[in-house]
């Protein structure tokens, strides 16, 4: 028997974040090709970096209520059923992604990137391997370039919260405690080894390769963020135990209200919280997560179409994104449109680069990743519908 859980909302969510990630590599992109940009505009660069944390936020929010389901109706969280239903999800778009952008469009003159096409061929056999070994993010923690598949670091952060959040949730009794004190710990550690790495040659004498390897373990850190992914653990718990006198609080419509005002404000101006940024606003977006997840009063009403339909296929987007956002441009270039002091370029560019996105993302959806995700079903004891 199968039970089934319905999130009203999260799969809108999920284009939300995506397109925020869009909007800062197209900014970005312009940069790398030396025209105007608002890449270093403070909400533009916050929102985007931060739509990411807000995906862990989610990600944690959701797989931590679907496995506390699982254990209170069946008893036993099945690690060889959690395991089948992630691999079927994550992997046969993030290898094929990966595999033409280390392998195909790199030799493609027409999708040139400047600065990061060149550098490409250094370290790649390094690269490809931490590639093929779902290691991304220790890709970007080294600063290696890699155009076209730089985005799928938080996938290898992903996979990396999947391969231990299951056996601590199937371990552990008091999963409250258990979340708290990852984040304390993640948090803790980061924090130390940040400063060790910036001040350990000073103080401590510490030699280049050890300050070297600080270095990269300092960025791992920065963008493992499992500490985000404990924060939407909470929210889940929360809402699995439904402690009301919490959910009756976070539901108010003041409260939300100041919680969606209050998270702009800090996001337009670019503000940033030092030792805890990224928790932080993890706290606001498991707010907002669980009032469009379980509260019928929300204010943020996401579970429409298109943002439904958008948000299944937001790994796509997340996926494609860079690769049709570099086509779009060298396109304007080409056709020699691409003036972007000028406001109807830029028009054109998102919109063409959003289009491609999602006509891509749609294509890849339909014609590939629904044969896998439909045989996830075999392995499915909780189903949930977003």
């Amino acid at each position: 028997m199968k039970k089934k859980i319905y999130f009203p909302g999260l799969d809108g969510l999920r284009f939300i974040t995506a397109f925020f990630v869009i909007i800062l590599h197209i900014e970005q992109i312009k940069y790398l090709f030396s025209y105007p940009n608002r890449w270093n505009n403070p909400f533009i660069f916050n929102a985007g970096d931060l739509a990411v944390t807000m995906f862990f936020v989610l990600s944690g929010f959701i797989i931590t209520f679907l496995l506390l389901n699982e254990k209170r109706f069946f008893g036993r969280i099945s690690m060889k059923n959690f395991y089948m239903r992630r691999i079927l999800r994550i992997w046969p778009l993030y290898f094929f992604v990966v595999s033409i952008g280390l392998f195909i469009l790199p030799k493609i003159s027409f999708l040139y990137m400047p600065g990061l096409s060149e550098s490409m061929s250094g370290n790649f056999i390094y690269k490809s391997i931490l590639f093929m070994l779902m290691l991304p993010n220790a890709v970007l923690a080294l600063g290696w370039a890699t155009p076209f598949i730089s985005q799928a670091w938080s996938i290898g952060v992903e996979e990396q919260f999947y391969l231990v959040w299951p056996w601590i949730l199937r371990s552990v009794k008091r999963y409250l405690w258990a979340m708290v004190g990852i984040i304390i710990v993640m948090v803790g550690l980061s924090n130390f080894i940040s400063f060790l790495s910036w001040h350990g040659g000073t103080v401590f004498g510490f030699s280049k390769v050890s300050l070297d390897v600080l270095a990269f373990l300092r960025n791992y850190l920065w963008i493992f963020r499992i500490s985000c992914m404990a924060i939407g653990g909470i929210g889940a718990y929360i809402l699995f135990c439904r402690k009301d006198k919490i959910l009756n609080v976070i539901f108010r419509r003041d409260v939300q209200l100041l919680t969606l005002i209050l998270l702009f404000i800090l996001v337009y101006n670019g503000v940033y919280i030092s030792y805890v940024h990224h928790e932080f606003y993890s706290l606001f977006f498991c707010i907002i997560i669980l009032n469009v997840a379980a509260n019928e009063k929300s204010i943020l009403k996401l579970s429409k179409e298109p943002l439904i339909f958008l948000g299944k296929i937001s790994y796509g987007i997340y996926m494609y994104h860079l690769i049709a956002i570099i086509l779009s441009i060298n396109m304007m270039r080409y056709m020699n449109i691409a003036d972007f002091t000028k406001v109807m370029p830029n028009i054109e560019l998102y919109v063409m680069s959003i289009l491609l996105t999602v006509g891509i993302s749609s294509l890849s959806y339909f014609l590939f990743e629904k044969r896998f995700l439909d045989m996830k079903r075999r392995f499915t004891k909780i189903t949930k519908e977003d």
